[in-house]
């Protein structure tokens, strides 16, 4: 009788290592989804500081150079919008700043005092999920 060759794996074999496969992917999945969400977050929060940063300077330099004060600039005003990422705007009342910014899935709003962070989040507060685009968030009336 001739000695058969066995090579490869079971059947049972590649269902086991699909098995564990499956679990790692049942575990990591979530986790993986959940930072992804955070550092979307944290993204929307720095775009806010550097959208409040560029309209000082801006209101600074026209202040400096005689040219006419705007009360509001958009995010394209301040060419900041990322290519297109982020919609927003911010208004100015006097040496108030408000920033208020979309990006797609999270809008932000606050002042210039506030701490914007990606922790307060709800309804008045700095950060509020939002799939549609808020009314006005990119316009200067």
């Amino acid at each position: 009788m001739k000695k058969l060759n066995k090579k490869g794996f079971t059947l049972v074999e590649l269902l086991a290592v699909i098995v564990v496969l499956a679990i790692i992917m049942i575990i990591a999945v979530p986790a993986v989804i959940q930072s992804m969400d955070t550092a979307k977050k944290n993204s929307l929060v720095i775009e806010a500081r550097k959208a409040i940063n560029v309209a000082m300077q801006k209101v600074q330099t026209d202040t400096l150079t005689g040219t006419q004060l705007k009360t509001c600039y958009t995010l394209s005003d301040l060419k900041i919008d990322g290519g297109g990422k982020y919609y927003g705007k911010v208004v100015i009342d006097g040496t108030d700043y408000k920033v208020s910014i979309w990006d797609g899935s999270y809008a932000i709003s606050g002042k210039k005092s506030d701490e914007l962070n990606a922790e307060t989040e709800g309804e008045g507060a700095g950060m509020t999920a939002a799939t549609t685009k808020p009314s006005g968030v990119d316009t200067c009336a």
